[in-house]
């Protein structure tokens, strides 16, 4: 994590790419206590869709985060709307 993309702020990771934004936060989501990683379009407010996934470790959540950025950014649209489309 060594990237200058990544920022912290209170209990959030953040990572800036140039068209998304990832959030890395702890959560209790599913009764356990573990890491939600949130990726939305560019600073994180002007749309409501986004890829959220959990994680049992921060390592978990940190490299899922890096290895969606260390994509093309056409690669990383196409993920994004793949994934952030409800089911």
């Amino acid at each position: 994590m060594k990237d200058s993309h990544w920022s912290v702020i209170e209990n959030c990771l953040i990572y800036t790419g140039t068209d998304f934004v990832a959030f890395v936060e702890p959560t209790e989501e599913l009764k356990l206590v573990s890491w939600q990683a949130r990726i939305t379009k560019g600073d994180g407010s002007e749309d409501k869709s986004a890829i959220t996934d959990y994680y049992c470790s921060l390592s978990s959540a940190v490299q899922d985060v890096e290895k969606f950025f260390n994509m093309s950014i056409l690669e990383q649209r196409e993920q994004f709307e793949m994934r952030s489309k409800p089911s």
